[in-house]
């Protein structure tokens, strides 16, 4: 066996559709290869396994205004680790005789720290997203996606837009652009956020009915 996952958990479902789940994980892995996810810490190699807490909670997402958090804590390897996700959503409500356009914008914020106990290093990822979705109509969409990767030091907009002629076939354009941070002084004290790559991909589905 070279890994697994073990979760036991339990979930309550309010009246007002919010929601509440905890469980207790284990996990184990067997790296054949050495894995380094972090640049500050060491590589990991061999057998481990730990046990971890996990809770999530989701509020009423009926009304305009709902959120999720969902927070990890145990063990990691050689570490512990400390995982947080907080999200928030806001429909604007809908305008029109037929009640469109709608936007849903949404924020996130995704904290990951992990301290390895045998060196004694931390090392901390912090992920921000902001997601704006526009609906022209019923089978045409536009959504633009924007997230800055605190480890990457690299920040990232990607814009979509969608349109669906037939059932189950679709027109796609997207557009993505990645920056990155490039260093001013030996210090690392100063920088500026440098263009690294630009595209813009076109994709058909034709859905073939027989």
């Amino acid at each position: 066996m070279s890994e697994s996952e073990s979760e036991l958990g339990c979930s309550t479902a309010l009246q007002n559709s919010a929601l509440a789940y905890f469980s207790v994980n284990h996990s184990y892995q067997r790296l054949f290869i050495p894995f380094k996810p972090f640049a500050k810490l060491p590589t990991f190699y061999g057998e481990h396994q730990w046990l971890s807490l996990h809770g999530e909670f989701t509020t009423n997402n009926r009304k305009p205004l709902y959120c999720f958090t969902e927070v990890l804590y145990g063990g990691y390897y050689m570490g512990k680790k400390l995982e947080f996700t907080g999200e928030l959503n806001y429909r604007l409500p809908p305008m029109g005789a037929k009640h469109l356009p709608r936007w849903v914008v949404s924020g996130n914020w995704n904290l990951i720290r992990v301290n390895d106990v045998a060196s004694n290093l931390n090392a901390k990822v912090n992920l921000f997203g902001v997601k704006v979705e526009h609906s022209f109509s019923t089978i045409c969409y536009l959504t633009s996606y924007f997230q800055y990767n605190s480890q990457a030091e690299r920040m990232n907009i990607n814009i979509r837009f969608q349109y669906r002629y037939r059932p189950m076939s679709d027109i796609f354009v997207v557009f993505s652009q990645n920056w990155n941070q490039q260093y001013l002084t030996p210090g690392l004290t100063d920088y500026k956020w440098q263009s690294m790559v630009r595209s813009l991909a076109v994709k058909w589905v034709y859905w073939l009915n027989t």
